[in-house]
Formats: C-alpha cells, structure tokens, sequence
C-alpha cells in the first residue's frame, strides 16, 4: 500500500483531492450520515491474511505496476469517469494478470461482506467504492443486483 502510495504521489495525485473526501465534506455539508461498510481493520486483514507467496507476487506486482502508473493512471481515470466497467475490467485484468487468490481476499471476499453491510442500512443508501469493485468476476455491482437491489450511477 505504501509503495502504491508512494507512486501516486510522483503522479501528483492527492487523496486529498479524490472522490472520498470530496463526498464526505458534500454529505456533512448536507447534514446527511456517513458510515462505512468496513473497518480499516477488516480492510488490512484482507492482506495480512495472504499465504505469504501471494503477498510475495502482490508485492512485486505493484513495483512492475509503478514503472507504468502515469499511463494506468490515466487510462483507470479516463474510464472511470465515463462510468465504462467493461474497460475498468479489462485493464484491472491486464493491468495485474490477478493472483486469485488475492483477488478472492482483497475483492470478492469483501464485496460479499458489503452486500451482508448494505443489506443492514435503511432506505436508499449511497455508496461509494472503489472502481476494483465495480467490475470483474464477484463485483459488488453484481452481488447487490442478484439480492434484488438497483443500482444506479451517480455522477
């Protein structure tokens, strides 16, 4: 996580000025509620729980990926922003070739967590997540959808 950071940071990407805390000062401007469909504990056991050969390959994974993250960057940012799963799902599947075994832990284990969190909230809840979540096999898109939820995207 570190070193993705760190690779951001020489795109001069802030997380400061991301969707995050843009929404955040948004929803407490409105008075509305803001929670979380998991714990930061949850999400670093999602890694710390890896076979150690996984965290291994995830490791090197993200090295090779910060040689290109300019362009990744701005082919994610490109796609994200016209709302185009189909190519957020192609690019995380070329971007990584995933370990599945990462991939079962860090998205689809968590993603099937969610859906038991959303299924607790009243109402029309909004939520917000990142765009790994939104494509590819077990996708939190997909998960809510099959439970008879619609899903709508906001832009």
């Amino acid at each position: 996580m570190l070193l993705s950071a760190a690779a951001q940071q020489a795109l001069h990407v802030s997380q400061d000025n991301g969707v995050e805390p843009a929404l955040i000062a948004a929803f407490k401007d409105a008075g509305k509620p803001i929670g979380g469909l998991e714990t930061v504990e949850r999400q670093f056991r999602a890694f710390d729980t890896l076979p150690e050969a996984a965290q291994q390959r995830l490791l090197a994974d993200t090295v090779q990926e910060a040689k290109d993250m300019r362009t990744l960057y701005d082919r994610i940012l490109k796609a994200w922003i016209r709302g185009d799963v189909a190519t957020l799902a192609r690019e995380d599947q070329l971007s990584e070739e995933p370990d599945p075994v990462v991939e079962r832990a860090v998205l689809i284990e968590r993603n099937r967590d969610w859906v038991k969190a959303v299924e607790a909230l009243d109402g029309h809840p909004f939520i917000a997540v990142g765009a790994g979540h939104l494509a590819g096999k077990g996708n939190l898109i997909e998960l809510l959808e099959a439970r008879g939820y619609k899903v709508t995207r906001v832009q």
